[in-house]
């Protein structure tokens, strides 16, 4: 039995003690080697999810356990350790190089004061590497194309060498080209080294395409929680959404679409 990574207990939050939740009796798992896309319209709670999951925001009720301790009682440090976050939106204005923010990754692991050592540079080396940016290391990544930023952005989490990891839209505003390598890589790393992985996306056939789970949350509840064809029906989606679409078959892959709606006039 693989062990429970994250785990949330009927978790709420809201911004405003006492307003309307964002995050409403939420409950969900991931277990070591789950890969999982989360789907919703916006203002589902979907970000919101991802930041209590990273120990960023704290829970108004119910528990979060990340790695077997609970939020509370799990020090930062310890789930900085375990848990990377890529933000939906990174802004960086420091001409830093592509290896100087790959190396602010090993920040939970030295501290402020801690030595840099053998065990530092490999994680970074390796970062880069697999992510494809190692003959940009030495790049500002104020110069960095979009794609390219991207990878330098995931480079940094991979090199905090998580068991989790949480993406926010990481190929928002991508072409597809990159967006497709982007997933080729975290596929990857899911498939080869058991790299949990927690993605919240909008592109449903994306989704689709590299994950074999999909979570269909919509008011701060989880709506469906299965394998992605049980979940990614017409039924489903359309209920999600609140819009109708339709679905075709090419080949072993199904495709969403939306439909037009028609006005009777």
């Amino acid at each position: 039995m693989r062990d429970i990574l994250l785990k949330f207990d009927d978790v709420s939050f809201a911004w405003i003690p006492g307003g309307t939740p964002v995050l409403s009796d939420l409950s969900l798992s991931m277990r070591s080697g789950d890969m999982a896309a989360v789907l919703g319209p916006n203002g589902a709670g979907k970000s919101t999810l991802l930041r209590v999951a990273s120990g960023y925001l704290e829970p108004a009720s119910g528990e979060v356990y990340i790695a077997g301790a609970s939020d509370g009682r799990a020090g930062r440090r310890e789930i900085a350790r375990r848990v990377a976050m890529v933000p939906q939106y990174s802004s960086i204005y420091l001409p830093y190089t592509v290896e100087e923010l790959a190396r602010l990754g090993r920040f939970p692991w030295r501290g402020l004061l801690g030595r840099w050592g053998g065990e530092d540079e490999r994680a970074v080396s390796r970062a880069l590497e697999v992510t494809g940016v190692s003959e940009l290391a030495g790049r500002p990544v104020t110069e960095l194309s979009g794609g390219e930023f991207q990878r330098a952005v995931i480079a940094k989490a991979l090199a905090q060498e998580p068991e989790l990891l949480l993406l926010d839209e990481p190929t928002a505003h991508l072409d597809i080209a990159y967006q497709m390598q982007i997933f080729e890589i975290i596929a990857g790393l899911n498939r080869e080294e058991g790299l949990t992985v927690l993605a919240v996306l909008h592109d449903i056939n994306l989704a689709a395409a590299f994950f074999d789970r999909v979570i269909l949350i919509r008011d701060g509840r989880v709506y469906v929680d299965g394998p992605k064809d049980g979940v990614l029906t017409p039924e489903n989606v359309a209920a999600v959404f609140d819009w109708p679409v339709k679905t075709i078959t090419n080949g072993e892959r199904r495709v969403i679409f939306p439909e037009r709606r028609r006005s009777d006039g």
